[in-house]
């Protein structure tokens, strides 16, 4: 995710890569629901 955030940042028009970061917050639902997916689709269910 870090090495793809200054394209991120050029993508949206922010001039610095400390107002793209105020988008990628993680919060504990956020992260749960992540592990979640990731657990499908390692699982084999790609139909999340």
């Amino acid at each position: 995710m870090q090495r793809l955030l200054p394209a991120l940042s050029t993508y949206l028009g922010h001039s610095d890569l400390e107002g793209t970061k105020v988008y990628l917050t993680m919060t504990p639902e956020l992260l749960q629901q992540a592990s979640l997916r990731f657990a499908r689709y390692a699982g084999g269910d790609q139909h999340v």
